[in-house]
């Protein structure tokens, strides 16, 4: 088997060497036709569906509703339908090029033209294998779903994350197992179906009839065809990510060694850039085309057809000069000089102003046990601006500062916050979970926070659904107002119906989203900042949210590199369960001279 693959191998790769420029020419036009009509057009799909939702935003707990929906369900069908059929058009580009059974389609215009004209039956095609994966997905979905409520529905699951009980190594393994034997299934119903493509293009076949006969094909050859076909695939991949990586490594040391001579950071980065384009068009020109040509060679053996691969077609000879070394050259060269201009402006336009403020996150979740007096006066001696703390309301209706919705993790008591009045919660210790030491913490109202932040610390108030709690808002703002606190915090929520509720009983009062993931632009909301975490937090999410006059908090950032990366890219304050830390690093970036910063940026540009 592993000689027959790379026997194939090699022909593909003769093959590629042969016919690569009409390959690469038209993998670039395809690119940009996919750019220019399907990212626009899902672009306005999405935001006419949350529109006329009746939000401008979708974050966190309106994405299940927003997906359970009527518009979440068209626009999931829509992005499903269009992604397997443009994966799809441009295969069937590819094998059009590659199988040179007809003479007129022998260019790049011509396969582009052929796989516009047949694209309602790709795109037929390529619902019906999305309907197939997705059912060969619904029992490992369903499976993983049972094995998570029977293993992990007990208790909050915070208390699982933090103390990894072995229940949680359980349901880790068997979703490990059952993630890795979907993929199995779904590289068997590719393969199984790979053919079908092919068949649609040259013989003309109905979609359905396509996938059957691809079925009838492939029967006693799906180990042999998935180790070629997958094999390359996966070989490709890899060597294009060693590749990419080796490359960024040497231009992030070479940064370093460049010191503050920013227009040498500046060359260096258009020089690895560049490099990393042209990793990445031959990784698109070897792995695709090369799947291509080795269906192609498949499908003509499987069929008893002679269908030639590689080869100098007189197109790629007329090609030859749009693709030469000189044309290619020039290409690279306005990559790098388009790659410095652009970084240079957007170096140079940026405020090097670092001024940005530290949150300590739970309280100060590192040093002392969370959302506790001892965690909150830990975060003060640190120097931290903010506090955030969680509030949710006990059986009795008093608020108070706990994150999960059970006491199991930070008390080993498996009742629930609701269930509890104050005096029962406060009998217990919630300190020793973290430290012997800190056994006499008990869950502080937040009366009690207020006290002790008074004057000292600014807090953040999060508001914790942890169930349906229609009185935690209001009986929040009311201590605010009678604890005369309100100018000393800011309020959060995943929740932003009860944000705009804080607004309508206190204008005056700072309000935050907390946002995971979105759909729509987050930015729009009508809260007075964004609180993001690190991965979401990007240059152009803090960009669009500054332009309404957003700030960004990002959060949980727990050691400098993404510290600074954060403030980097704009963040306005850094939640944090370090905030010594934070801070430290703030009073460093301050003595450090503008240049300094700068290659710091051009850094963080590269590894971004």
């Amino acid at each position: 088997m592993i000689a027959a693959a790379l026997a194939q191998w090699r022909q593909a790769l003769l093959a590629i060497k042969a016919q690569w420029r009409p390959l690469a020419i038209f993998q670039i036009w395809f690119a940009v036709i996919g750019a220019v009509l399907f990212a626009p057009a899902s672009a306005w799909v999405l935001d006419s569906l949350v529109v006329s939702s009746g939000r401008v935003a979708i974050s966190n707990y309106d994405l299940t509703g927003f997906f359970l929906s009527l518009r979440g369900l068209v626009f999931v069908v829509w992005v499903g339908v269009s992604w397997f059929a443009i994966l799809l058009a441009e295969a069937a580009g590819l094998i059009l090029l590659c199988a040179n059974l007809h003479s007129s389609i022998n260019s790049p215009a011509a396969a582009l033209w052929q796989t516009l004209r047949a694209m309602p039956r790709i795109a037929r095609l390529g619902l019906w294998i999305g309907v197939a994966l997705v059912l060969v997905a619904l029992p490992f979905l369903l499976i993983a779903a049972a094995v998570a409520i029977a293993m992990l529905g007990s208790h909050d699951i915070n208390y699982y994350l933090y103390h990894e009980p072995i229940e949680w190594w359980v349901t880790v393994g068997i979703g490990f197992t059952l993630a890795l034997a979907y993929v199995a299934a779904a590289g068997i119903v590719a393969v199984r179906f790979m053919f079908a493509l092919p068949l649609v293009l040259f013989e003309r076949q109905s979609p359905r009839r396509a996938l059957r006969t691809s079925w009838a094909l492939t029967r006693g050859q799906v180990a042999a065809s998935f180790a070629v076909v997958g094999g390359w695939w996966i070989l490709a991949s890899l060597i294009a990510a060693a590749l990419s990586l080796l490359v960024t490594s040497i231009g992030i040391w070479l940064l370093v060694e460049a010191g503050d001579r920013v227009m040498m950071a500046l060359v260096l980065m258009g020089g690895t850039s560049t490099l990393l384009v042209a990793i990445s068009v031959l990784w698109a020109i070897v792995a695709k085309s090369g799947v291509a040509m080795l269906v192609v060679n498949l499908f003509g053996t499987g069929r008893g057809q002679l269908l030639t691969i590689g080869g100098e077609s007189a197109s790629a000879t007329r090609l030859s000069h749009l693709l030469s070394t000189k044309a290619i050259g020039t290409i690279l060269g306005l990559v790098f000089a388009v790659t410095v201009i652009l970084a240079a402006f957007d170096l140079f336009s940026i405020d090097v102003d670092e001024t940005f403020a530290v949150t300590a996150h739970r309280a100060g979740a590192i040093h002392a046990p969370e959302n506790t007096l001892a965690a909150l006066r830990r975060a003060i001696a640190d120097g931290a601006d903010y506090a955030e703390i969680d509030v949710q309301t006990t059986s009795d209706g008093v608020v108070v500062v706990i994150h999960d919705a059970d006491l199991k993790r930070v008390a080993n008591d498996a009742r629930t916050v609701e269930a509890l009045s104050i005096d029962e919660l406060q009998e217990l210790d919630v300190g020793s979970w973290h430290d012997p030491k800190f056994s006499d913490e008990r869950v502080p109202l937040l009366t009690e926070m207020i006290a002790t932040a008074r004057g000292r610390i600014k807090l953040n108030i999060e508001l914790k659904y942890n169930r349906n709690d229609p009185t935690l808002a209001p009986k929040v703002v009311e201590i605010l107002h009678a604890e005369d606190f309100a100018d000393e915090c800011v309020i959060t929520s995943l929740d932003l119906t009860s944000l705009l509720e804080i607004k309508s009983l206190d204008p005056a009062l700072v309000t935050g989203l907390i946002v995971t993931q979105a759909l729509g632009d987050p930015a729009r909301v009508e809260t007075d900042f964004l609180a993001a975490n690190r991965r979401g937090a990007t240059e152009p999410f803090i960009a669009r949210a500054a332009n309404r006059g957003k700030a960004v908090h990002v959060w949980t950032v727990n050691n400098t590199s993404d510290m600074a990366s954060s403030v980097e890219r704009g963040a306005a304050n850094l939640i944090t369960d370090l905030p010594a830390d934070a801070v430290a690093l703030r009073e460093e970036r301050e003595t450090m001279p503008v240049p300094a910063l700068l290659i710091l940026r051009v850094r963080r540009m590269l590894i971004d």
